[in-house]
C-alpha cells in the first residue's frame, strides 16, 4: 500500500464499540450528501467524488457538540472515526497541574481520530475537543480503511493528507523550538488561512478566527499575556488583527517576512 510508506505495520480490524452519546444530538439533515462540498476536501474525496451515495451509505450518524466540548478523551479507544463537517476542534495534551498543549487545530475536512482508522485498539495520547459548536459524520474505522485503500487515488489522496499532518507538526516543532513569539504566531495565523484559502472556506484576508488567546498560547508555548503582546505588537506592525473572533490580514506579505525572519 502506498501509505505504508508514512504508517507501516499491517491492520488488523475489529468492530468498534458502541459510540457515546453523552452531549451529542442527532441532526441528519444538516449534512447531506448530494450538496455537501466537504466531501471533496476529506481522505475519501476520490470516491466521493464518484459516489458521494457510497459515502452517506458507510455513514453511521451525524451529530453536533457545542463549543468546548470533549468529542475524545485521552487514552480511550475511539469507537468512531470522523469527519469534521462543520466547525473547528483541536488535538491537545491536558496536564494534572491544568497545563494544556494543543497539537493541532482541526478544520472541516479534517478527520478526527485518523489513527484508529489504521491501528488497532489504539488507544490516542489526546483529548479532542471542539472549539466551537461542530457538526460531524461519524464512520466506523473499518469502514474507512476499506475505502482509502480501494485503488491508487485513494491511496494517494490519504497519504497527502498524513503527509501534510505531518509537515504542520514538524513546522509548530521547528517554531515553538526555535521562533520569537511574533513569527510563532504570525505562521500559525498564515498556516490556517491557508488551509482554509485552498479548501474554498475562505475569501480574502478577513476570516472567522475562534482561537482564544489561551488557545494561542497552548498552541505555541508561550504564556497568555505574552500572546497579548505580541498580537498588540502585530497589530501596531499593520501585519494582524485578531479581534471578536476574526482575524485581518492587514498586510499579509509583511506577515510572512515577520513568519520568516524573527
Amino acid at each position: 500500500m502506498r501509505y505504508q510508506m508514512f504508517l507501516g505495520g499491517t491492520h488488523e480490524l475489529r468492530a468498534p464499540s458502541p459510540i457515546r452519546d453523552e452531549k451529542v444530538q442527532n441532526v441528519p439533515s444538516q449534512a447531506d450528501c448530494n450538496t455537501c462540498k466537504i466531501g471533496a476536501l476529506t481522505i475519501y474525496a476520490p470516491t466521493f467524488a464518484q459516489s458521494p451515495q457510497t459515502i452517506c451509505g458507510l455513514r453511521k450518524q451525524v451529530v453536533r457538540y457545542r463549543a468546548h466540548q470533549t468529542i475524545q478523551r485521552a487514552g480511550e479507544v475511539p469507537s468512531r472515526a470522523y469527519t469534521l463537517f462543520k466547525g473547528w476542534a483541536c488535538r491537545a495534551i491536558h496536564f494534572p497541574d491544568g497545563r494544556r498543549q494543543i497539537l493541532s487545530v482541526l478544520l472541516p475536512g479534517d478527520t478526527i481520530c485518523i489513527e484508529n482508522i489504521w491501528v488497532d485498539n489504539y488507544k490516542v495520547p489526546f483529548t479532542v475537543r471542539s472549539l466551537t459548536d461542530v457538526v460531524l459524520c461519524a464512520f466506523e474505522p473499518r469502514d474507512l480503511l476499506e475505502i482509502v485503500d480501494a485503488n491508487m487515488p485513494q491511496q494517494r489522496m490519504f497519504s497527502t493528507h498524513v503527509q501534510h499532518m505531518i509537515n504542520q507538526a514538524e513546522r509548530r516543532l521547528v517554531d515553538i523550538g526555535r521562533r520569537r513569539a511574533v513569527a510563532r504566531i504570525a505562521r500559525l495565523v498564515l498556516d490556517i488561512h491557508s488551509t482554509l484559502r485552498e479548501r474554498g472556506l475562505v475569501e480574502g484576508e478577513t476570516f472567522e478566527f475562534p482561537l482564544r488567546q489561551e488557545d494561542l498560547a497552548d498552541a505555541l508555548g508561550i504564556t497568555t499575556a505574552h500572546t497579548n503582546r505580541t498580537l498588540l505588537t502585530l497589530r501596531r506592525l499593520g501585519a494582524l488583527e485578531i479581534r471578536l473572533g476574526q482575524a485581518r490580514l492587514l498586510d499579509i506579505e509583511a506577515l510572512k517576512r515577520i513568519g520568516a525572519n524573527e
